[in-house]
């Protein structure tokens, strides 16, 4: 075989969604099995699948079209709403409707084994949060100007205390959070964490 196995199936992918375009492409298909000097059986059933479902989407152009969307675009009402129905599904129209399944099978498969620690969805950070967060840039900015006022590279810890409470207040109003919930703690750990950098 010419190339990995990746590079392959990628080729093979590809002739197969423009195949679902119209007829001339059956024939690049076979132009590119050539070129790739391929005698694997894998390609040759392959090759007999993809024929089968160019053929089936001559036969039932309706279950082609709405497949394609799935497959293509990843809109998957119309093809829920063909499989609701009462209409027929040729061995064909089955064998596209397997490897659109099989298709979505691996991007799951492949999400369950990531490692590590799973990202933050940033909708659920609670208001508090929010708010604490905003204090925080709000506290580096007032201790930046405070450093450029008075010539210096530190802020005194009565002046942070200060800012901080400022913050609290602000932020309270600002995201209608009790100042209660806005921790101090949390503020502090946000400006030396690094992420809150002010120039």
């Amino acid at each position: 075989m010419n190339g990995s196995d990746d590079e392959q199936h990628d080729a093979h992918v590809m002739c197969y969604i423009e195949a679902r375009f119209g007829d001339a492409v059956a024939n690049a298909y076979d132009r590119h099995l050539a070129a790739a000097g391929s005698t694997d059986e894998r390609d040759a059933a392959y090759s007999m699948s993809v024929g089968r479902l160019i053929d089936g989407r001559k036969e039932n152009p309706e279950f082609g079209n709405v497949l394609n969307l799935a497959v293509v675009v990843g809109l998957t009402g119309p093809l829920k709403d063909y499989l609701a129905s009462d209409k027929p599904l040729s061995p064909q129209d089955r064998d596209g409707l397997i490897a659109f399944i099989e298709g979505q099978e691996q991007p799951i498969a492949s999400r369950e084994k990531k490692r590590g620690r799973p990202q933050r969805d940033p909708a659920a950070v609670s208001e508090a949060e929010r708010a604490e967060r905003n204090a925080a840039w709000l506290v580096a900015f007032c201790k930046a100007a405070w450093c450029k006022e008075h010539d210096s590279e530190r802020v005194p810890e009565a002046e942070t205390r200060r800012m901080i409470a400022l913050a609290i207040a602000e932020a309270s109003k600002a995201f209608s959070v009790p100042a209660e919930l806005i921790k101090e703690d949390n503020i502090r750990s946000a400006l030396k964490s690094g992420r809150i950098v002010v120039r």
